[in-house]
C-alpha cells in the first residue's frame, strides 16, 4: 500500500482569510501533522470568518473539501502532470498529496471526519443541496466515504473481471466526455473521480445487454455476463451499506435536536440513472432476456442472485 504524504509548509506561508475553504483546509492539514493546537486555532479563526447561521456557507466549505479529497489528482505521479489543472481545487494544491491507492483516500477522509469532530465543527452541520434536494451535510460526507468503499470493491472486481469492468469504464467515460491522456489508462482516469463511481452501474447493464444481443446463446460469455454483472452490482451495494451501518456512529448527530431531513441514500435513488432504477432494470434483463433462454442450472443460479 502506498502512503499519502504532506509537503512541508514554507515558513512564510500564509492563508488568505478571505478564502474560507482554504483556511479550513489549512486547519485540516495541521491536524494531519498532529499539531492539534494550531489546527484548533485555525478552525476557530475559520468559524469567526464564517457565518455559521448561513444556510450554505459553512456546509458548502466542508462539502467542497470532502469532494476535493475523494476526487483528488495523484499529482505526485508524473504521468498525471499534464492532467492536473493549474488551479485544481483538490487538496494537492494545499499540500495534501494522496497517492494512487483508493485505500489512502479512505484513510484521509476518515481523518477529515475525525478533524471536524475534534475541533468542534461537526455539530454545526446543517444541510447542502444534492440531487435537487437538501441533504444533511454529515450524511453527505458519509456518502463520499461510501463511494470510496464502493470504488475499492469495484477495483477488486476490475482485477478479476478486467474485460467486463473495462468495457463499462469506457462507456462511463464516453458518457462523461472524459478524455484519456496517452500516459494513463481509462481505469486510472475513472477511479480518480470517486464521486462519479456510481455512473458505472448503468454502463455495466449496457455492456451486458450488448453481449446478450450479439453473442451466441450456447457460448460461455453469454452465460457468464449476467452472473458477473449481478455479482459486481451486489458487491458494490453491499460495500456501501456495510460502511453506512458500521460507521454510523462517526456521522451521527452530536446534539439530536429538531427534526431530521428526509434521507434517501444514493443507493436508493430513482430517475433515469438512479441506482434503484438500475437494479430494477437488471431484474428485468434477467427475467426477460436470460431466464427464458437459460438451462436449469443457470436459471437456478441467477434466480438465487436476484433474491439475495
Amino acid at each position: 500500500m502506498r502512503v499519502w504524504i504532506l509537503r512541508p509548509q514554507q515558513k512564510n506561508e500564509t492563508v488568505a482569510h478571505e478564502d474560507k475553504t482554504k483556511l479550513l483546509k489549512a486547519a485540516f492539514l495541521q491536524y494531519c501533522r498532529k499539531d492539534l493546537g494550531r489546527a484548533q486555532m485555525m478552525a476557530d479563526e475559520f468559524s469567526s470568518h464564517t457565518d455559521l447561521n448561513s444556510d450554505t456557507e459553512f456546509d458548502k466549505a466542508v462539502t467542497q473539501i470532502s469532494m476535493d479529497l475523494v476526487d483528488d489528482f495523484p499529482a505526485s505521479d508524473p504521468r498525471w502532470a499534464e492532467s492536473v489543472p493549474q488551479e485544481a481545487p483538490g487538496l494537492s494544491n494545499t499540500s495534501l498529496i494522496i497517492l494512487h491507492q483508493l485505500e489512502d483516500k479512505m484513510k484521509a477522509h476518515c481523518l477529515l471526519v475525525d478533524f471536524l469532530h475534534q475541533v468542534g465543527l461537526f455539530r454545526r452541520f446543517g444541510s447542502y443541496p444534492i440531487r435537487g434536494t437538501p441533504m444533511t451535510t454529515r450524511l453527505l460526507l458519509c456518502e463520499h466515504a461510501e463511494k470510496l468503499s464502493v470504488a475499492i470493491t469495484l477495483k477488486n472486481h476490475h482485477s478479476r473481471l478486467p474485460e467486463l469492468v473495462n468495457a463499462a469504464i469506457l462507456l462511463a467515460l464516453h458518457k462523461r466526455e472524459c478524455e484519456v491522456p496517452s500516459s494513463l489508462t481509462p481505469a486510472e482516469v475513472f477511479f480518480r473521480e470517486v464521486s462519479q463511481v456510481d455512473t458505472i452501474c448503468e454502463c455495466l447493464l449496457e455492456h451486458e445487454e450488448q453481449v446478450l444481443h450479439d453473442v451466441a446463446l450456447d457460448s460461455q460469455e453469454w452465460a457468464e455476463v449476467a452472473i458477473h454483472v449481478n455479482t459486481v452490482l451486489k458487491d458494490m451495494l453491499q460495500a456501501a451499506t456495510h460502511y453506512r451501518l458500521n460507521r454510523s456512529s462517526m456521522y451521527s448527530r452530536e446534539e439530536p435536536l429538531g427534526e431530521e431531513l428526509e434521507y434517501v441514500p444514493w443507493t436508493a435513488t430513482s430517475g433515469p440513472s438512479g441506482i434503484r432504477t438500475v437494479i430494477m432494470h437488471q431484474h428485468g434483463n434477467i427475467l426477460q432476456m436470460v431466464y427464458p433462454q437459460a438451462d436449469s442450472n443457470l436459471r437456478s443460479f441467477v434466480m438465487e442472485q436476484l433474491v439475495r
